[in-house]
């Protein structure tokens, strides 16, 4: 039997993020879950939706500002990213192109997301390629 002794307490601080990089997980053509972290969080396109709008009965319009109301609005967000990765691993990242099971690790939860390629890019004669990809987050509905 072997006896362990602490002869100090020392605290530890656990990050939980990844940096500016963005870890994806997507299931595979095979049913398994492949995974990557894609290097850069080089842009983030937020696109607001059209309004919907409640327009108001107005009988003082010497004091009134606007006959209408917006009701709700959509606002959603997308980041764009890369990787670079061995030939060897180009089946994978088409894989996940294809997969309709995708997540992305955000402070130790997974959330599901979409993807639009931006470019997939793999030479004959080149050992690397690169993927661009535009992530897709969830919309949020503003009311």
């Amino acid at each position: 039997m072997t006896t362990i002794v602490l002869t100090e307490v020392l605290p530890f601080t656990v990050d939980e993020s990844c940096g500016d990089g963005i870890f994806l997980r997507w299931e595979n053509d095979s049913g398994a879950v492949d995974q990557w972290y894609f290097k850069g969080n080089i842009a983030e396109n937020p696109e607001i939706g059209d309004a919907i709008y409640f327009e108001k009965y107005v009988d003082d319009l010497l004091n009134t500002t606007s006959n209408f109301e917006v009701t709700q609005k959509s606002y959603a967000e997308s980041i764009t990213a890369y990787a670079e990765f061995d030939k060897d691993n180009a089946e994978g990242f088409k894989q996940l192109m294809r997969s309709r099971q995708i997540e992305m690790y955000v402070l130790g939860v997974f959330y599901q997301i979409d993807i639009r390629v931006v470019n997939f890019n793999v030479k004959k004669y080149n050992p690397f390629g690169k993927i661009t990809i535009e992530i897709i987050l969830p919309k949020k509905y503003i009311k």
